[in-house]
């Protein structure tokens, strides 16, 4: 998602400089303190000050070696996922998504093998890709990173996790307008 919308305002706006941050932690206050225009976080987040707009929402998929026992599975279900060894990020980095994978464990009595807490995305899927386990991704992450040597598999019942974009009431960019317009265009497209 991230690169398309820069891709088109890259050619909507060329003189604009844009800068990515990892927004690691929900550092939202940042976006009220204005060091940083706009963010796209897990939802829900804290409103105060900000607007805050749905954009996806999308399911979980499981990440594996392309030769995982489970790799030819067409789903995976919750019951399968707790007996393999699990990479997942640290909740603070994501408290969202963490209590959504973890709690449909819970919901159903079962707990999580989490073998390793890794902050970074590739990381994690290069950890899956030497065998230390499986991870739990949004889909859009795995669409993103693909490869030959691991699958994805849905997650049977996966529930759904909004992802939304906010900025600030106080932010006066004229840019920002520009942007939020892109970013709503391009994911219509």
């Amino acid at each position: 998602m991230v690169a398309k919308v820069v891709k088109a305002f890259g050619k909507l706006c060329p003189n604009v400089r844009m800068s990515l941050r990892d927004m690691t932690g929900h550092n939202i206050q940042l976006i009220r303190d204005g060091r940083i225009d706009v963010g796209f976080f897990p939802l829900p987040v804290d409103k105060t000050g900000l607007i805050v707009e749905t954009l996806l929402r999308e399911k979980y998929v499981v990440a594996m070696p392309k030769k995982h026992r489970l790799a030819g599975r067409q789903s995976i279900s919750i019951r399968e996922l707790t007996k393999e060894p699990n990479l997942l990020f640290p909740r603070y980095t994501n408290p969202v998504g963490y209590d959504i994978v973890v709690g449909l464990c819970q919901m159903r009595g079962l707990s999580l093998d989490i073998v390793l807490e890794v902050e970074n995305v590739h990381m994690r899927v290069e950890l899956v890709r030497e065998g230390f386990g499986v991870c739990v991704l949004r889909t859009s992450t795995a669409e993103a990173l693909h490869g030959s040597d691991i699958v994805f598999r849905p997650l049977q019942n996966s529930p759904i996790l909004k992802v939304g974009m906010a900025y600030s009431l106080e932010n006066r960019s004229h840019a920002l307008p520009l942007f939020t317009d892109c970013v709503k265009q391009t994911l219509a497209n």
